[in-house]
Formats: C-alpha cells, structure tokens, sequence
C-alpha cells in the first residue's frame, strides 16, 4: 500500500479545510464526527477567520499548521477548491478527499480536475470528487461531511464497503446495521480521478478484521487492479462481492465476427469476476442477501444439503428449490438414517428432508436429538432448518441455542428460513443466518457454496500476464480460406478444400477430394455471413454439380459486386454436434474466448460461455458444462455421447495463441466445429479471422506504483 493511500485509511492527523463552528454545516459535520466517533488523531481546522472550531485550535491556512497533516478535507467551494488542493499537494500533504459535487468534464470545473490530477502526480493521493466518505468506524477516523451513519448507529465489524456512490455507500450500510451487521470501513470515493476501488479495496484487505467486502462499482477501467484486489482477498480467503452499474456495449465491433456480437459487455464481465474470484450480483439486495451465511458460516466440504424442518410443506419446498439449484440432497449414511427412526415416527419423513412436524411442542429437546446425527453424518454437509410455524407453544429460545450449537460441534453452516421477522432476528444475532423462506435460504446457499468453489479456483490460477489489446482500427478480415490457413497454423484441425477461381477448378476439386460429397461456398473478405446472400451450396455429389454450383455462385457473387470473386470447394464432414468456438479482444478486460452451441442460429438463439485466457482445459470444460446444451453432449434419446477434448483442446490452443507476444488477431470464428464421438475429434469446417495492425496497451499495470 502506498503511504498516500495508509495515510487516508489510517491517518494519525485530519485538517478540515472550510471548517465551521456550526456542527451540522458542510464544514461542520467532518469534526463534529470525528469526536463523536472517538477519533484520538490530531484534529486541525482550517478556517480563515476563527480562533477555535468546535473546540478545537484553527488555523489560517495548512502552510500554518505545527504539522503536515496525514489528510486533508475539502469542504470549500469550488471556486477556492482547486488552488487548495495545488498548496496542499506542494506542501507534501500525502493525501487528501475531495467532496465537492457535480464535478464533471465541462469547463468550469476542467481547472479543478487538472489540478487534482497534477496533485496525484506529484505523490498527493485523491478521493473524488463527489467522494461521500472514506470511514474507519475501528479508529473512529470518519472522514465525512454526509453523514454515512446518521440513519442507523455505528458499530464496528467485519464488513467493508466500498462504492463510486455515494447514495449507494450509504444504503449498504443502513441495511447491514438494520440487519445487526456491523461495518469497519465505508467508503464512498466519487468520479476516482485518482484512487480507485480497487485500491481502496486492496486497502482495507490488510486488516485482518475485515472478513467480507461490498462493492458497487459503475466503471471497471482498473480491471487489473481489481485482479490484484481480488488475489489478494483469495489468499487471505476474505469473499468480496461486488454489484455493477452503467453496463454496456460500447467499443464492441459485433459486425466483424460472431464473437463481436456474442461477447456482450455482460458477459465477458461476469467471465472476469468468475475468474478472479469475485462474486458479481445484478441488485442491491442480492449483493447483501448473503452476509450472514458469508461471516457467520463455516466453509462447507461440500455440496449435499440436508433439510429440517416442522412443516411437511416446508420439506417440499426446499426440495424443490434445492432441485432449481441442482443442488443434491444429502444421502445420510446408514446410522444416521437408524437413529432418526428411533427418534421419529413413521408417519413422518425421516430420512431426508427430516420432518419433525409439531413434536417438539411437547419435546423441545427434540430438535437438539435430531440435528446431532447430522451433525455426525459423513454425507450431509448443509442444513437447511425451515420453521415455517413458531408461535408461542414452541420454545424458540431452545430452538435458537441447538442451532447455533449445531454449527459448533458440527462445524457445518446451518441456515434458517423462517418468515417472521422477530425469529429471524433472535437467529441471526446468535450467529445463525436466517432468511424469509425456503427459497431465499437456498438462493443464498448455492451463491456462497459456488463463490467458494470459484474462489478455490483463482487461488490455482496464474495472474494475467501485462497484456496489450488490439485497437479497433486498420483491421484486416480475411477471407475463409485465408482464415481456415490461419487457424490451421494455430494447431487447429480444418476441413480439406480447394480455393477455385472458375468453374472448371471447382471440378477439378471434386475429384481431388476424393469425389464428394461437397460444399460450394463464395469466398470473399467482403462476407462474413455468406447463407444470408445464397454463397453456400451443401451437398454437391458430382462432378458437373461442382461446376454448375461453383457457376451459380460466382455469378451471384459478381451480381452482388464482390470483388475479385472465388469459390471454396471444401469436403463435407459428418459430426455429431454443431458447435462454435471465437475469440474477440474486449477493449476494456483484452483478450476473450468464448465456447458454445454452433450452426447458423448462434447469434439468434446464443448459448455460450466466456473464458478469458490464460486458462486450462478443465476451465474450458467447466463452462461448457454451463452451457444449455451440456446435456445434449452425453447423448440422448439413443444418441452416442459426443467427445468434447477435441474442442477444449482447441479452446486452449485459441487462448494461448491471443496472449502471446506480438499477436495481431483481434477476432476469430471458428463455427462450425464439427465434434465426434472419437477423443480429439473436431473439425473447423468455416472460420473467420480478423487481424488488427495498431495496438496499444489496455489494462496493463499503470506507470505509477498504485501500492495494490
């Protein structure tokens, strides 16, 4: 971490420039915080015209001041603001935050923004502007003039949450301290002209306290950054979870290839969070949902979910969402299963979901009896406790403490749903996380278990290499044949062809791949789709078909007004399975591969998934098991299995070739590959590629040491 960034997390001394005697002013409320929050730091107010601010000495100017201080606050105008920072930034001040508001890129406020960047330049690390907070509720150094905590109390905890918003920052915060989860840091850091989120975010991972981090982000122009943030939290086995705003496609070239198309903003940032380890969510609720199961849950070894509950129906209903989830039930071994008979009835289900009805109305030790075999039990390795019912007849205290020993002795998570809110909250402050039904409780379980699980994974993964994107300009598509020889030289398998300039080559190609069958395509860099203008003839089984079908082609190649028309005489090759495999240069993350369904519907109806390399094969085969179509590849309906090595195969080769040094591709298509039930099978039967001449570099590691 660099000294600006611990100097502004972890200052021993605050200057509030624009400071006022009134503790509800802008000026104000930063000292008036700072002594509520039991800050023990030296506090300097900075006003032009007072001896004392709310108790405390006040000075002139920072150039008065018996220190430099760790930190300074901006609460001037912003006519004043701009000068400000260029003192502070001369007198070596090493870091400071920036709340002035609506701070854009017009011209009034240009002079400010160049010198905040002049500032940083010169080793003065920034906050903002519009920054919200930068909270340390540990040391009580609550840098703010918002007001992040006024809604709810501080209480300090476990959780970190740090957001370009500032309405965002706040909201977090209210709803974990409404739910009794307290939080150490709340930063809220504005436009980040200077320090980022992933700063901030590698920032507050040294403190061993922290155990969870929120974050709300609405650019990602720091992806590497956010990768080293993010290694970091995986080393230190911390969970960091992050919500995205302001998604789009810009910079997206969809008319040069499939991948263009199909590598969606979307879905290349949620292949880079997978990557990294970071749990990406779509809604502010979904980004807290879990909180309790991520800080109050042991790590499970496994996946097979085991369900309690009082109500026959609530059994049902967790089954069902365990299904939605595919998630498996637990297949309690044999003693588990003999000792819940002897404790049950056998009118009740007793084996799992275990169905313990009104029992323990008149037994209330009886759910204590029925979660200790589950505890034991080698098989199951999550609870799931469902109390749809728990008036007063039942002893819900009782109820609280079996729970919460469970977990001790068991050293397994154990969750509740339960819809009354009061229950709820006598679990959760037990250390029990607990939500409104069966279905939330199972969301959230698959969520943790699966960002555990991707976690594991970016522990194993190299870091990205600096790496350099090709810019969208003096591209190069090429042809099929061209594209089909690159791709071969990549070490792909292709289909056997010959290009033809007439029809008389065309029939001397039949015959020089054996005699059909064959196909007829136009081959031209001036179409990428060439069904959609009637360029492909499928099926040609003799020799006079070849040439009438490559003279049918080239005229309507010469009707279109395609250049230098020719024909691609290729063999036919049988396959089990369409499928595709592409490649497109992000200009934000670089290098992308995407897998998926192949064939000529593949923009229309997309299922794919997106790796971005380096990656190993059991990467690739990973997302081709979330693909929709992942069933179709172990054969159905009397169908052979089809092997996909030959395609993960490819996938890797793809990746390794967009990473390496001094590589021009900037888009390729490979589709269809055509894959077979032998291992290593797959044929690139079309391809695609697009080769980029200017480069430059795009989320490399920045000039300037960022200390992340």
């Amino acid at each position: 971490m660099s000294d600006g960034l611990a100097a502004m997390l972890a200052p021993g001394s605050v200057a509030v420039l624009g400071a006022s005697s009134d503790p509800h002013a802008f000026g104000g409320k930063p000292i008036r915080y700072l002594r509520e929050f039991g800050y023990r730091g030296s506090v300097y107010p900075v006003a032009a015209n007072a001896a004392t601010v709310q108790g405390f000495r006040a000075y002139r100017s920072v150039a008065d001041l018996p220190e430099v201080p760790d930190v300074v606050l901006f609460t001037l105008p912003g006519p004043e603001m701009a000068a400000a920072v260029t003192e502070c930034a001369a007198l070596g001040v090493p870091a400071g935050i920036v709340f002035a508001t609506g701070i854009g890129d017009e011209d009034a406020h240009h002079d400010l923004r160049r010198r905040m960047r002049d500032a940083a330049a010169q080793g003065m690390r920034l906050a903002g502007p519009n920054a919200q907070a930068v909270s340390n509720f540990a040391t009580g150094a609550v840098l703010t003039p918002w007001g992040v905590s006024d809604e709810e109390p501080a209480a300090d905890g476990p959780v970190a949450v740090i957001s370009q918003s500032g309405a965002m920052v706040s909201m977090i915060y209210g709803v974990l301290r409404r739910r009794g989860v307290g939080v150490r840091y709340a930063h809220g850091i504005g436009a980040a002209l200077d320090v980022s989120v992933a700063e901030l975010t590698a920032g507050v991972l040294w403190d061993p306290g922290v155990r969870l981090v929120l974050l709300y982000l609405e650019d990602l122009s720091d992806p590497a950054g956010l990768e080293r943030a993010a290694a970091l939290a995986a080393s230190q086995g911390v969970p960091v979870v992050a919500l995205t705003g302001g998604r789009t496609t810009a910079g997206q070239k969809a008319a040069l290839s499939h991948s263009g198309a199909l590598a969606t903003e979307t879905r290349v940032t949620d292949a880079f969070f997978r990557r990294i380890g970071v749990r990406r969510v779509t809604s502010s609720s979904e980004l807290i949902a879990a909180t309790d199961l991520y800080l109050h849950a042991p790590v499970p070894r496994g996946r097979r979910l085991a369900v309690v509950s009082n109500s026959g129906a609530a059994c049902v209903l967790a089954v069902d969402a365990a299904a939605d989830h595919r998630l498996p039930l637990a297949r309690p071994a044999a003693e588990t299963v003999a000792r819940l008979h002897e404790l049950l009835p056998a009118s009740t289900m007793r084996d799992n979901p275990v169905d313990i009805m009104g029992l323990p109305i008149a037994d209330p030790g009886l759910l204590a009896k029925v979660l200790a075999p589950l505890a034991d039990d080698p098989d199951s390795d999550v609870c799931l406790l469902a109390l749809p019912v728990a008036g007063p007849a039942y002893d819900v205290g009782r109820f609280v403490e079996d729970a919460a020993s469970f977990v001790t002795s068991a050293g397994k998570p154990l969750v509740v749903a339960a819809p009354q809110p009061d229950i709820r909250a006598r679990f959760r402050r037990a250390g029990v996380p607990a939500f409104v039904d069966e279905t939330a409780a199972v969301d959230a379980i698959c969520a943790v278990l699966d960002h555990h699980s991707e976690i594991a994974a970016a522990r194993l993964r190299p870091p990205r290499p600096r790496r350099v994107a090709i810019a969208h300009t003096n591209e190069l598509v090429l042809d099929e044949d061209e594209s089909l020889r690159h791709v071969q030289s990549l070490g792909l398998p292709v289909v056997a062809r010959v290009l033809c300039a007439d029809p008389g080559s065309a029939e001397a190609a039949f015959e020089q791949l054996g005699g059909g069958p064959v196909v007829v395509k136009g081959c031209t860099a001036e179409v990428t789709h060439k069904s959609d203008l009637g360029l492909v003839r499928l099926g040609v089984r003799t020799r006079s078909q070849a040439g009438d079908a490559a003279r049918e082609v080239l005229a309507r190649m010469h009707d279109r007004g395609l250049s230098a028309p020719q024909v691609l005489v290729a063999s036919m090759v049988d396959g089990l399975r369409e499928v595709m495999v592409g490649a497109h240069v992000d200009a934000t993350f670089g290098p992308v591969v995407l897998v998926g369904n192949g064939g000529k519907h593949v923009e229309t109806l997309p299922d794919i998934a997106v790796l971005l390399p380096p990656f190993a094969g059991q990467d690739v085969e990973a997302a081709i098991r979330r693909l929709a179509c992942a069933p179709l590849l172990d054969g159905v309906r009397g169908e052979p299995a089809v092997d996909v090595s030959g395609w993960v195969d490819i996938a890797v080769r793809l990746g390794a070739a967009l990473v390496e040094p001094g590589s021009q591709l900037l888009a390729v298509d490979v589709n269809p590959l055509l894959l077979g039930r032998d291992a290593g099978a797959g044929v690139a039967v079309d391809a695609t590629v697009v080769l980029g001449a200017a480069r430059h570099c795009a989320h490399a590691p920045p000039d300037r040491a960022r200390g992340v």
